[in-house]
């Protein structure tokens, strides 16, 4: 029962990966470069997906591909290969301390990929410039970010509280 919960679980994680990977799933060949790197997977369906470092990325000369090296998740994320020709990418302000792209792909238009800078960087200059990025904000409507927020404003609250509860008990009366 465990253990079928468990699939369950990775299983309902992977579902941007496979709505991905029906346009673009093809098995892991030894790609010209490598290197382990991120990215959130986000759009149609109602969470996003975070491999922050549990990805293994590798250039090729007409495309990327990425698959997950952490072992439960991997079982559920086949690996995929996206042709350069088929993306598009945007600026976007998903992380709160790095400067990120949106990466819109042709054959999967409903969610996107979001990585570093400097990770989508590495791979046009690997590409040899084959990688169309744009150097304008996204035209999607989605702000992650605004969520991060909500979250740090929860956390300072927390903290707040704890600070004031402690010079409460410190500060009472015996």
């Amino acid at each position: 029962m465990v253990i079928a919960l468990v699939g369950f679980i990775y299983k309902r994680d992977a579902i941007h990966w496979e709505y991905v990977a029906n346009g673009y799933r093809r098995n892991w060949t030894t790609p010209i470069k490598e290197r382990w790197g991120s990215a959130v997977l986000y759009g149609k369906f109602t969470a996003s997906k975070s491999y922050n470092g549990i990805l293994k990325i590798g250039i090729f000369p007409d495309g990327f591909a990425m698959r997950v090296m952490f072992p439960p998740i991997a079982l559920f994320c086949k690996p995929i290969f996206i042709p350069y020709r088929d993306i598009l990418g945007w600026n976007q302000t998903w992380y709160i301390n790095d400067e990120t792209v949106e990466l819109e792909l042709k054959h999967a238009p409903e969610v996107k990929i979001v990585m570093p800078r400097s990770q989508v960087e590495w791979m046009k200059e690997s590409a040899g410039a084959q990688l169309r990025l744009m150097n304008e904000p996204s035209p999607h409507k989605d702000k992650p970010v605004f969520w991060y927020w909500i979250i740090i404003a929860q956390g300072v609250m927390a903290v707040l509280l704890i600070f004031f509860l402690l010079y409460k008990y410190l500060t009472w009366p015996n």
